[in-house]
């Protein structure tokens, strides 16, 4: 018998491997930006939980191996909070939007309240992903909402 264990695990690089950006990490980019836009008048955060799924697939109903798709695997789902937050008014906070996705990163739904709608969006790509930031960034309820803050910080400073 052999003192060396054996291992049937691709080795390290290949685990760590991906072709695209977290969702995670795209949201803390923009998140710091905001806080640079504003002079750090506005900060951005990223707030992250687990969530189950409403009907989770556990491990022992995957045998016999049936095609389904990877994320039916998952019992939990990733939620992100994008939230604003104002220091200089008592840490007044405003959830922008919600992103959730499963541990294979994509898709991932944004949900958003713009214009008085709330919409939930499927981003099935990386790039998809930055469209749906940019169209909420962009928009008017979202403007408003930062323009109120940076006024009302102004109107306190006096």
């Amino acid at each position: 018998m052999s003192d060396t264990e054996l291992d049937l695990w691709p080795d390290a690089t290949e685990l760590a491997k991906t072709s695209v950006e977290p969702p995670l990490t795209l949201l803390r980019q923009q998140a710091a930006l905001i806080g640079e836009k504003t002079k750090n008048l506005i900060i951005g955060e990223v707030i992250t939980r687990r969530v189950p799924l409403q009907n989770p697939v556990y491990a022992l109903d995957i045998y016999p191996f049936k095609p389904k798709p990877p994320d039916e695997y998952s019992t939990k789902q990733i939620e992100h909070h994008f939230v604003l937050s104002s220091p200089a008014l008592d840490d007044y906070c405003f959830t922008l939007f919600s992103a959730r996705h499963a541990m294979n990163l994509y898709p991932v739904l944004l949900f958003c309240t713009l214009d008085d709608n709330e919409a939930k969006v499927e981003c099935k790509t990386e790039e998809e992903l930055k469209e749906g930031l940019s169209v909420i960034f962009h928009n008017e309820s979202t403007l408003k909402v930062i323009q109120g803050l940076l006024a009302q910080y102004t109107a306190q400073a006096f």
